[in-house]
């Protein structure tokens, strides 16, 4: 996929548009929005998301997500791909997959990095992105990891299976799943995900920080961190367990 047209654009936005418009994770006041960024045609889909992407609601982001699969799907480029080992992707740094991606190692997202995958996420470590700034990542199939630690947005179209914990906090926490099975998910944000179907042992939507302590130790004794009566020891824990 060299280059795209406008034509290559809204007709594959025609094919997807009826399918956003009743699809639980988009928001379909949007729709305007969602077709006003469509105007500006950059020299390749990716650049939809490297270009703006933080200025834009988690709806719109959706969307992109969505054409970019549509477009690829289109050009018949899909082709999967591996990481031997982990990947790290730099501040800053955008990395787009036509097809699907298996990690043998762990995926960690530094401040305002952004991973696209079009097709499934397989990572046999963890996922490990920036708290303290935006991150993306975003899914075009279905996500599988054994842990997720975010302070930033992430993005599956299907399901997400997460063998032990998702942990997300900060401003810039936003999350669209299809399908979320985990054993625990904690949001400690005010925002919180949108999860049409959840399955989950426990799951904890509040800011840890207004929690009382003896409620701080019994959730940190649900995430292994016993005895921790701070939101610092708790991250602290599950970050050292999420890494190893």
């Amino acid at each position: 996929m060299p280059t795209i047209s406008h034509d290559d654009v809204r007709r594959a936005f025609a094919r997807i548009e009826k399918t956003l418009i009743a699809d639980e994770l988009f928001v379909p006041n949007e729709l305007p929005q969602v077709q006003a960024r469509l105007a500006w045609l950059p020299d390749t889909v990716e650049e939809f998301f490297a270009s703006g992407a933080q200025d834009a609601s988690g709806a719109i982001r959706y969307a992109m997500l969505r054409l970019y699969v549509e477009l690829v799907d289109q050009s018949q480029t899909r082709r999967p791909s591996a990481i031997d080992g982990m990947l790290d992707l730099r501040e800053g740094e955008v990395r787009c997959f036509r097809g699907d991606l298996r990690i043998a190692g762990s995926l960690r997202l530094g401040a305002n990095a952004q991973l696209i995958v079009a097709g499934d996420l397989f990572v046999e470590g963890s996922v490990i992105a920036a708290s303290d700034a935006f991150t993306l990542l975003a899914v075009g199939s279905s996500l599988r990891a054994r842990h997720v630690i975010t302070g930033g947005e992430f993005l599956v179209s299907g399901s997400a299976i997460i063998g032990d914990v998702i942990y997300a906090k900060g401003p810039h926490y936003g999350a669209r799943v299809g399908e979320l099975r985990a054993r625990t998910v904690v949001e400690n944000s005010d925002a919180r995900g949108v999860f049409p179907r959840i399955r989950a042992q426990q799951h904890f939507a509040e800011r840890l920080a207004d929690a009382r302590r003896d409620r701080l130790r019994a959730i940190g004794r649900i995430l292994g961190a016993v005895g921790a009566s701070s939101v610092e020891q708790i991250e602290a824990r599950l970050l050292r367990t999420a890494a190893g």
